[in-house]
């Protein structure tokens, strides 16, 4: 991005008009050519047209500004200057940048709630696992001493 040599401020290459003789680039706006209006290819920027040579041709018709684009006939757009779109972006992007900052909170707050529950499944899971080794184990000590006591009165 080059800078406007009227204003100094950054331009977009499709809002400017570039001098033939020094290749400077201007707003439009700065140099009072419509954004509709289509520059001649050998259009001059106020510092060079200044530094042409003064000639005394009293035959030549005068021409006006006009003679430098030829314009279409559409009604004048107001476009708002560049610095108040940028103002415009930025204060979206600082918007969306809020919005998905609360988003993160709000995940993590999610995230911390999850950990817990999962916590206390883990333990309720842990319980009726060692209440089910338990209960076999007991099975076990249960049957293996009907099993004797029986094998012990068939003998008899």
């Amino acid at each position: 991005m080059a800078k406007c040599g009227g204003c100094g401020q950054f331009i977009a290459a499709s809002a400017s008009i570039r001098c033939s003789k020094c290749a400077g680039c201007y707003h439009r706006a700065c140099v009072g050519v419509p954004p509709t209006a289509t520059p001649s290819p050998t259009w001059l920027c106020p510092g060079c047209k200044a530094k042409l040579p003064k000639t005394d041709n009293s035959a030549t018709p005068v021409k006006g500004a006009a003679a430098d684009y030829s314009e279409p006939n559409r009604p004048p757009t107001v476009s708002p200057p560049v610095s108040l779109d940028l103002a415009l972006e930025m204060r979206a992007f600082r918007e969306e940048l809020s919005a998905l900052r609360a988003d993160i909170r709000e995940l993590r707050q999610e995230n911390a709630y999850f950990r817990a529950a999962i916590s206390g499944c883990n333990e309720r899971l842990d319980a009726v696992v060692h209440r089910w080794i338990t209960s076999n184990n007991g099975l076990k000590q249960g049957t293996h001493h009907r099993t004797t006591t029986w094998r012990r009165r068939s003998r008899i």
